[in-house]
């Protein structure tokens, strides 16, 4: 028999659906939760940019730094700083309009306000002095 052509004397042909796990749907299911969010966030493109900014260190520190900055910009107070600075912050430390995994950053879908919670909690647990008074 040929090497090259050893394939094509296959009898069964393996079909798409034997590619897909069995528990795929427990799987999806998982990513996205029934009540249609990602992982506990809102949407794929807002839990996307929170990926990034949580888990790589680069990213991370220029965050941290960045809001420790703002935050001193704004006497401290949370309630001072704005979706648009948060908005500037999070791209200045992509260095780019869009995540590694190709989510822009202008994506209309993704929830600053969503964001800005992590941000506060990213401030607050690396005892940024922040003042919430909202909390």
């Amino acid at each position: 028999m040929d090497n090259e052509n050893a394939y094509d004397d296959f009898d069964t042909q393996i079909q798409c659906d034997e590619l897909i796990p069995e528990h795929f749907e427990e799987m999806t299911d998982m990513i996205h939760d029934n009540d249609n969010t990602y992982n506990g966030w809102k949407n794929y493109e807002t839990w996307n940019v929170n990926l990034w900014i949580q888990n790589d260190e680069g990213l991370y520190g220029f965050v941290r730094d960045g809001l420790e900055d703002l935050l001193d910009r704004c006497d401290n107070d949370w309630d001072n700083v704005s979706l648009t600075d948060l908005k500037e912050l999070v791209r200045d430390a992509f260095c780019a309009n869009k995540t590694p995994d190709g989510v822009s950053l202008m994506d209309s879908e993704i929830d600053w306000c969503e964001i800005s919670d992590a941000l506060l909690e990213l401030a607050e647990g690396n005892n940024i002095q922040v003042r919430n008074d909202n909390a």
